[in-house]
């Protein structure tokens, strides 16, 4: 019964053959495989960069989460400085007399003024709308790097400024200018 069904059918083989023409049934065939082979292919390579695109989302959020921790711990380091300072202040002033404490307050009060001016200055170099300027979002959505790039020399910056403030020693080509974060007194 098998041998009548599949001999009648391998018999007119030659014929499908000869229909076809240049195609011909192993030609059919092979570009057949080709275009499933070349298919999966496909479908690994897009799976492949789907993958991979989903993993630089999940690396770039973390990088963005440890940065902004930093900034965090940052923040609070200048406030734990601006803290260690205040109580080295007063202690100073418990040893200084009547006339040196009348001294040190305006030079506070002289150095809260200064502050409060690189503050303002701060703030409008960060809100650049007001000079018609584009946002500093728009710029990080188009420039990334050069935000990027921009915010690091800052923070190193920043953090040498904070050295400087807190009794470091200044090498002798260095030229930083720390009077925006920390008034005219800085330098």
């Amino acid at each position: 019964m098998f041998k009548r069904l599949f001999g009648g059918l391998l018999g007119r083989l030659p014929l499908i053959n000869s229909i076809l023409g240049i195609f011909g049934l192993k030609n059919l065939v092979l570009l057949g495989g080709l275009v499933g082979t070349f298919s999966v292919a496909y479908l690994s390579v897009k799976n492949f960069t789907n993958v991979l695109y989903k993993e630089h989302r999940r690396v770039y959020e973390k990088i963005t989460t440890l940065e902004n921790e930093i900034l965090e711990k940052d923040i609070q380091n200048q406030s734990l400085s601006k803290r260690i300072n205040s109580l080295n202040t007063q202690m100073m002033v418990l040893n200084m007399g009547f006339e040196q404490v009348a001294e040190a307050l305006n030079e506070i009060i002289k150095n809260e003024r200064e502050s409060r001016e690189s503050i303002k200055k701060l703030e409008d170099r960060l809100h650049r709308e007001k000079e018609g300027k584009k946002s500093l979002e728009e710029l990080a959505e188009k420039k990334p790097k050069m935000v990027e790039k921009i915010f690091n020399d800052e923070l190193k910056r920043l953090r040498r400024c904070v050295e400087l403030f807190t009794g470091s020693k200044r090498g002798e080509d260095e030229k930083i200018d720390c009077s925006d974060f920390f008034g005219k007194s800085a330098n």
